[in-house]
C-alpha cells in the first residue's frame, strides 16, 4: 500500500522549518565588535611651559649711570638713558627654571675732550642669567631672577673707555602668542662695578702734617647704578 506523497513531504520538511534561525537571536560574530590587535595610546598633552632650547630678540633701554666721560683727571660713568638691541638664547628645563645669555648692541654716548661736548658711542651689553617662573598659566606667566650684566663702554679701535660688571635683579611677565612663542616684557635694576674708573684726592691736612711729601693719589674703580627695561619676542622649545 503506497503512503499519500503529500504528507510524506510535509514530514521531511518540518525539520527544515524548524531549523531555519530567529532573526532576533544573539549571534557573537555580528553583535559583538571586533576588538583592535593593538590597545590604543592617549595622545600626551603638549606641555604649554615650551621646555627646550629658545632664541628671540629684544629692545629697550639700558639706564642708570651709562655715559661714559673720560678726561686726563677724572674717569667714570655718568646718568643716562640709551636705547639696546640684543639677541637672546638659552634653555628652558621641564622644571621653574630658565637659563639664558642675551648679547646686545647699545646706543650710547661718550665725552669728547676735543669737541667739549658728548658724541655718539656703540656700547656692547651682555647678560647671563638664571630666572625661575614661579608663576605659570597657558596662557601668561610671571617670573624672577638675577642676571649678571657685562658692559663695554664706548667701543672703538683704539680700545674701551669704560668696562663694568655687575648683577641685577630681574622680574618679568610674558604673554603666549602660540604653542612655541611669547611676548615679554622685563625690567631689571642693580650696580655694576667699573674697573676702568678713576679719580684723583689729594691728602687731607692731617695726611700732610704727618708727611708733607705727600702728593694726589690715584684710586681706582668705583660702584654705578644699572639698570634695564626690555620688551621682546621669544621662540620657544626649538628641538626641546
Amino acid at each position: 500500500m503506497r503512503a499519500p506523497l503529500f504528507p510524506c513531504l510535509a514530514l521531511l520538511a518540518a525539520p527544515l522549518a524548524w531549523a531555519q534561525p530567529d532573526p532576533n537571536a544573539f549571534d557573537p560574530l555580528l553583535d559583538v565588535p571586533p576588538r583592535s590587535a593593538q590597545p590604543t595610546r592617549p595622545t600626551p598633552k603638549e606641555d604649554f611651559r615650551s621646555p627646550g632650547f629658545f632664541v628671540g630678540g629684544l629692545g629697550g633701554v639700558y639706564l642708570g649711570d651709562t655715559r661714559s666721560y673720560l678726561t686726563e683727571e677724572l674717569s667714570e660713568l655718568r646718568s643716562d638713558v640709551n636705547g639696546t638691541v640684543a639677541v637672546g638664547l638659552g634653555w628652558r628645563t621641564r622644571s621653574l627654571i630658565e637659563l639664558g645669555l642675551d648679547v646686545g648692541l647699545g646706543f650710547g654716548s661718550t665725552w669728547s675732550p676735543e669737541q667739549q661736548t658728548d658724541k655718539d658711542a656703540l656700547d656692547i651689553l651682555a647678560q647671563p642669567r638664571i630666572l625661575a617662573h614661579w608663576f605659570e598659566r597657558p596662557t601668561w606667566g610671571t617670573y624672577a631672577g638675577v642676571g649678571g650684566d657685562m658692559v663695554f663702554y664706548d667701543l672703538e679701535p683704539a680700545g674701551l673707555n669704560q668696562a663694568s660688571a655687575g648683577a641685577t635683579a630681574i622680574v618679568g611677565v610674558q604673554w603666549r602668542t602660540g604653542p612655541h612663542s611669547l611676548i615679554f616684557l622685563e625690567a631689571g635694576f642693580g650696580g655694576q662695578f667699573d674697573f676702568l674708573a678713576y679719580r684723583f684726592e689729594d691728602p687731607t691736612a692731617e695726611e700732610l702734617m704727618e708727611d708733607p711729601e705727600l702728593t694726589r693719589k690715584k684710586i681706582t674703580g668705583a660702584w654705578f647704578p644699572f639698570g634695564r627695561l626690555s620688551l621682546g619676542y621669544r621662540l620657544t622649545a626649538l628641538g626641546g
